[in-house]
């Protein structure tokens, strides 16, 4: 049995799906993908760890304060992020994903 990183790598090359895209105005028209690890709590934040796949393997890291944790939750509560949140099961088996985000 494999790392849970190189599982993740097959299973996603297998379906050519990735749950996280990531884009950055640093790495120009890049799209990093991949797959959510693991949260962590480190003293006074909430950490959450990305695993990217293509083009290159990174482990990606996001803190949340508690705080900034109140502020992403309360961003969530959008209602056309709600409707995704309840709807966008229906997308599973033939996601219409974009680059241009």
């Amino acid at each position: 049995m494999g790392d849970t990183a190189t599982e993740a790598k097959t299973d996603t090359k297998t379906n050519d799906y990735y749950s996280f895209r990531f884009r950055s105005t640093g790495l120009g028209e890049q799209m990093l993908m991949g797959e959510p690890l693991k949260f962590l709590i480190v003293d006074d934040m909430l950490v959450m760890q990305v695993q990217t796949t293509e083009p290159v393997q990174w482990v990606i890291r996001a803190g949340f304060t508690y705080r900034g944790l109140l502020r992403a939750l309360k961003l969530a509560l959008n209602p056309s992020v709600i409707k995704f949140l309840l709807f966008g099961w229906k997308s599973i088996k033939n996601p219409k994903l974009t680059s241009n985000f």
